[in-house]
Formats: structure tokens, C-alpha cells, sequence
């Protein structure tokens, strides 16, 4: 029952990387009238036919197809108009839902609904904006206000293969981003109706600043109210490397955390009422802990990550309820189903995919060692009970570290090397002061004493990003990867699968998807040659790896997209005049594994670029007839967006960003 259940599962999730996978948006009418068929299909199957094979064929391409038309109605679900192009300085009015302060500044960064846009119909205004706010003026959540504002598209991927940001801000809402020019007026002071959990979001906050200084301030808001944008740069970057990152968005470290303490807090305070002998008590403490665990989602905004989490607490606690072992396999699959039903967007993220992937091999491994574990702590005395206390805390930083390594591998080109010991220094510290503390400041804020327990928080988070900084700072604490195929990450989230779930022989299975992975990364080859989606900037891998870039003043997000992609340090770029390249004014001439570049910056180089280069990138419209085997011009760039070109072979391949993507619902195509 389970092999099939997670086979169900692993379907459903296919049909949802399916939908997203399309180069196309496909009929709404097609997929109702497939599923429909499907089913009906599938239901021949089981009354028609004894063989258990075609049954298990037609029910798994039923739940394919029913996981296809989860994401395309969740799609149209979120819906929201995408602005095409860049308008401004307009006049635009909104209700303010979020206000974020951005470290190092002054600004803030606020998110914007219910608007109305100078120049824009009802029908293409986007449902909600994010602009940043320069010289705040004190704007509070829930107040109407008017701006003069810049309105600019999302951005489509850096690199072909990238990180989408159309897609991910689109299932927010959010259809353009911009920045302030000026701040007119305040419209309504009062929060409208719906606005009840984001002002009490801002007393926090100001209570947070006004009792804990310095960086750990921002750790603590972080781990109060999920508010990571006033943590500096260099402490991001720092809790990146040394592998504490996981620390400062709340997800489900967090939500057990407080959810679990609150649970054994009333256990404990009901047994000793003397409730304990005839109540049920740890099913009284399973609801006051699922509602901590409710509350402390709405203080984190509600996003997905925290609403996974605290769906997790809500399966376990629901165990408890009804007197089941809380921690299975199965439990994880159902929190995952459940997750899968209500945001299947959430796949794609590495939230989703790092904490089901710690969840999984934690519960895999501690389901199948339990009865050892047990058996070793019944044996002894109180010595015993420690060691396997701090040997619990070793193996779960072991097994979550070693989950979740290769998927970030995978998005973020990293490896921290001494992520375990850094966690094994922080996670008790995080586990038992910093966030007993944090529960105890909400619960005496209204009463205003939460400056102690804030203090306590404070030092625990001064001492969690010393730790980070002494790791990140160790010799050779991180490994820079190249961006890896998608192939290879998918083939090897399959054998670990089913090197888990499967049972008896049919583990053996794992090895084929692995020596797929293994042959895809073999074969994957890094571009010769990068250019953004507008022409603004252009990049060269140079013979000995390095990367030289059209100006190293212009688009310097696009330029560390670039660098992490080939896995080069952060800043190591640089010009091409400074890598020699030969340039003028009106383009430049390079050659590589005998293949001729020209990069044309002007219209009247293209007769003579034409006739000479294998491959040229013109930074303006090419008209007329070109010899040039593969021509990018300024159209191409601005239709199809980003490109990466490899020289190896006998042709040169160039790829964009718009190719696999396609016509989609957040392309705005």
C-alpha cells in the first residue's frame, strides 16, 4: 500500500513538473477533456481487464494528468496582469500590505495592492507592485497612500536554464517592480478591512529595534516575523557559506521549535495541575501547540514555506490526536500531497525541496534505527540518556546536512565544507535560548516585559553569527560549482528516492537514474560566450576560465548571475580591455576553439563582421543578408531574451532563456 501511494505521489508530482516543463500554455479545455478521459479510461481498466499492470499503467497516467491540471488552475488562480513595459514617472495609489527596511540604507522596500496606475486600465493593472522607498516617511501597513513612481517589467532568466523571477513573482501576485520618486500624500491612516495581523508585525519590529542592537537585531526580526532584508550583506553571506542560511528563514526548524516547546510546556504544566491521571492531556497540548504553530505563521506573513511547516506540525499533531506515531514516511507524504494540492508552484523551490528532502532521509533513517536508539537509552543510566542526546543532535545535522547538500548544489553553485560543525555549534544554541526566548517575549509583549527575553535573544544571535563568520572564514570553507544540468538533479532526486521508499531488490533500481546523473554531468559543458536579454552587457570565458564582461559598471546583478553559473568567486570578473581583448569603438574581434566572435557595436561594422565571424552578437538590429553562421542581434535579445553559446564541436550552439519557457501565463507573452 505504500510503494503504491508513493508512486501516486511521484505521478502527481511529474504531471505538476510537466506543466511548468511546457514550452507552451496549454487549453484549459484540453486538459479537462484529457483528465475526463483519463479517468474514464482508467475506470475501463479495473472493471474490464484483470491485468494489475494496465491498471497501474492508466491509474498512474490519470494522476499525471490530474497533477498537470493542479498547476495550471492554481496558475489561473493567481493570475495577475503583467506590465509589458517600463512607464514613469506615474501616479499610482495602493494599499500598503508589506514594509521591509533594507540593510545599509534607509529605504524601505513596500508591497503595494489594490491599485490604481496613472496610464493603465483596471484590466492590465497588476495586482499587486513592489517599489522601493527611499527617504521613508513613516509608512505603516495598511495605510492607502499615492506615489510618483518608475514602473518596470519582471525580468526574465540571466542565463538560459536561470532562476525565472517572472515565474515567482507572478504566483505572489506581484506584476511589476519599480522605485519611488516621490512620496505625495497618505489617503487613510486606518488599516482597511483584512489588515489585522501586519500592524501587530510592526510593533514587533519596533520593539525588536528598540531593545537589541547592532547585527543580531536583525537575526532576531528574522527569526520573529521572517524580516531578512535588514540583515547585512556580509552576514548573509557569511551564514551562506558556513551552511547556517537555513537559520534565518523560518520554515521547519522553526515551527517545530515553537510549536514542540509550547506542546511540552503544556503537557508539563497540565501534569503537574494533576490533570495527568485523568485528562488527556497530550492531546490538550497537541491543539494549544498546533495553534502557536498557526499563530507564529501569521506573524512569518504566511508564505510557503512556513505554511508547509506548519502543515507538517499540524499532521503530527493530528497523530497524537488520534493516537498514531507521529513520524513516518507516510505522514511526510501526505504533508507533501497536501502541499503539492494547495501550491504546486512550491516544487520548484528550494524550500520545498531541502526541508522534504531533510524531512525524508530523517525520518528514513530514524524509522529504521528506532528500536537501537531505544534499546541503547533503556540500557544504562542518565550517561547514556546524554550521549545519545548530543549523538542525536551529530546525526540529524549529519543526515539533513548530507539531503540537502546536493540541491543546493544545484540552485545556489555551493558546497559550505563546514556546514556540520558549524551547525553542531549553533543548532543548540538556536534549539534551546534563542527561540524558548523568542516564544517568551510574545507572550509577555502585551504586557510589555519582553526586553529581557529579546536580550536573551540578542546574545544568542550575536554568539549564531559569530559561529558563521569563524566557518565562512576557515580556509577553503565553501566549494563553487558550476551551474549543473537539470538532468543530472533530477536523476539523482530519483535514486535517492528510490533508494528510500523501494523495497527489497527493487533498491538496486536507484543505480540506473544514478549513472544517468553521473553520464550528464560528465557531459555538461559550460558556455563560451554570455549576453543579457537587452544587449546591455556581454560576456567572454576566457581560455583560463576567467570571465570578461562587456563593462564591469553595468548590470552587476546580471554579471554575479553570470559568475556564480560558471562557478567563479563573487567580483572576480572583469573588462575585456582588461583581459586584452582587441576592441574599438566599433566592436571587437576575438577567436576560440577555432571558431570566429565578432561583437558589433555598430550598425556600420556589419558588412565587414558578416563576411569574417562564425558567430556575431550585434547590439543593434541586423538588416539585410549576413553570412555569419549564428547571428544574435538586438531583436533577438529583446524577443527571446537572455543567450549562452558553446563553441565546441563542429557548430557553434547558441540557446536563449525564451526557448524553454515559451508562451506562458507569467511571460507575459
Amino acid at each position: 500500500m505504500s510503494v503504491r501511494f508513493y508512486g501516486c505521489l511521484f505521478f502527481f508530482a511529474c504531471g505538476i513538473g510537466g506543466y511548468f516543463a511546457l514550452a507552451f500554455e496549454p487549453s484549459f479545455g484540453i486538459i479537462i477533456g484529457s483528465l475526463i478521459l483519463a479517468a474514464g479510461v482508467c475506470l475501463y481498466a479495473y472493471l474490464k481487464t484483470e491485468s494489475e499492470g494496465w491498471q497501474y499503467f492508466f491509474t498512474a497516467l490519470l494522476i499525471l494528468v490530474l497533477g498537470l491540471a493542479t498547476a495550471q488552475i492554481r496558475a489561473h488562480l493567481v493570475y495577475t496582469p503583467l506590465l509589458k513595459k517600463e512607464i514613469g514617472p506615474v501616479v499610482l495609489q495602493g494599499d500598503v500590505l508589506e514594509v521591509e527596511s533594507l540593510a545599509g540604507a534607509q529605504d524601505k522596500r513596500v508591497l503595494l495592492g489594490n491599485l490604481s496606475i496613472e496610464r493603465l486600465t483596471p484590466e492590465d493593472t497588476p495586482r499587486k507592485i513592489r517599489l522601493r522607498l527611499r527617504k521613508d516617511p513613516g509608512v505603516k501597513v495598511g495605510q492607502r497612500i499615492e506615489l510618483l513612481a518608475k514602473l518596470m517589467p519582471l525580468s526574465s532568466p540571466a542565463i538560459p536554464g536561470g532562476f525565472d523571477f517572472q515565474r515567482h513573482f507572478y504566483f505572489q501576485g506581484i506584476g511589476a517592480v519599480g522605485f519611488v520618486y516621490k512620496y505625495q500624500s497618505t489617503l487613510r491612516e486606518t488599516p482597511s478591512a483584512g489588515f489585522f495581523i501586519q500592524p501587530l508585525r510592526q510593533i514587533i519590529l519596533e520593539r525588536v529595534e528598540a531593545a537589541v542592537r547592532g547585527a543580531a537585531s536583525g537575526v532576531v526580526t528574522a527569526l520573529m516575523i521572517n524580516e531578512v532584508s535588514s540583515i547585512p550583506e556580509e552576514d548573509h553571506e557569511a551564514m551562506r557559506i558556513s551552511g547556517l542560511a537555513h537559520m534565518l528563514s523560518i520554515s521547519g526548524l522553526h515551527v517545530a521549535l515553537v510549536a514542540g516547546g509550547i506542546f511540552f510546556m503544556t503537557r508539563l504544566l497540565l501534569v503537574m495541575a494533576g490533570l495527568g491521571l485523568h485528562h488527556p492531556v497530550k492531546k490538550y497540548a497537541a491543539v494549544l501547540g498546533f495553534v502557536a504553530a498557526l499563530f507564529y505563521m501569521l506573524l512569518a506573513g504566511s508564505n510557503i514555506p512556513v505554511q508547509r511547516a506548519v502543515l507538517m506540525s499540524g499532521v503530527v499533531f493530528l497523530a497524537i490526536i488520534i493516537d498514531r506515531f507521529p513520524f513516518s514516511l507516510r505522514l511526510v507524504a501526505f504533508a507533501a500531497l497536501a502541499v503539492m494540492v494547495f501550491a504546486p508552484e512550491s516544487i520548484l523551490s528550494p524550500s520545498f525541496q531541502m526541508s522534504f528532502a531533510a524531512v525524508t532521509a530523517l525520518v528514513w533513517f530514524y524509522e529504521g534505527s528506532r528500536e537501537r536508539w531505544a534499546s541503547f537509552a533503556r540500557e544504562g543510566g542518565w550517561w547514556r540518556k546524554v550521549v545519545l542526546y548530543f549523538s542525536g543532535i551529530c546525526m540529524t545535522t549529519l543526515i539533513a546536512s548530507t539531503a540537502t547538500a546536493p540541491i543546493g548544489a544545484y540552485h545556489f553553485q555551493t558546497i559550505g565544507l563546514y556546514s556540520i560543525p558549524a551547525n553542531l555549534m549553533a543548532v543548540p544554541v538556536l534549539s534551546f535560548i534563542v527561540m524558548p526566548a523568542a516564544v517568551l517575549a510574545l507572550i509577555v509583549m502585551p504586557l510589555g516585559l519582553e526586553y529581557w527575553p529579546l536580550q536573551v535573544m540578542g546574545w544568542g544571535a550575536a554568539y549564531i553569527l559569530e559561529v558563521a563568520h569563524w566557518a565562512s572564514g576557515l580556509s577553503g570553507a565553501s566549494v563553487l560549482l558550476p551551474m549543473l544540468p537539470f538532468t543530472a538533479f533530477i536523476m539523482f532526486v530519483m535514486a535517492a528516492l528510490m533508494a528510500m521508499l523501494c523495497a527489497g531488490r527493487t533498491k538496486f533500481c536507484a543505480v540506473i537514474p544514478l549513472v544517468i546523473c553521473v553520464m550528464a554531468l560528465v557531459c555538461n559543458k559550460l558556455p563560451d560566450i554570455l549576453i543579457a536579454d537587452k544587449g546591455k552587457l556581454s560576456g567572454v570565458v576566457l581560455e583560463d576560465g576567467k570571465l570578461a564582461l562587456s563593462s564591469t559598471r553595468r548590470e552587476k546583478f546580471t554579471a554575479e548571475v553570470w559568475e556564480s553559473a560558471l562557478g567563479l568567486p563573487k567580483g572576480s570578473a572583469i573588462d575585456w580591455k582588461e583581459a586584452g581583448l582587441p576592441c574599438d569603438e566599433r566592436g571587437c574581434r576575438f577567436e576560440k576553439a577555432g571558431k570566429k566572435i565578432a561583437l558589433a557595436f555598430r550598425p556600420e561594422a556589419q558588412a565587414v563582421e558578416c563576411g569574417w565571424a562564425d558567430i556575431l552578437v550585434a547590439e543593434y538590429g541586423v538588416e539585410g543578408a549576413c553570412q555569419a553562421p549564428v547571428i544574435i542581434d538586438r531583436r533577438d535579445m529583446y524577443r527571446r531574451g537572455a543567450y549562452a553559446v558553446w563553441l565546441s564541436g563542429d557548430y557553434p550552439r547558441a540557446e536563449n532563456a525564451g526557448a524553454g519557457r515559451g508562451e506562458r501565463l507569467w511571460t507575459g507573452n
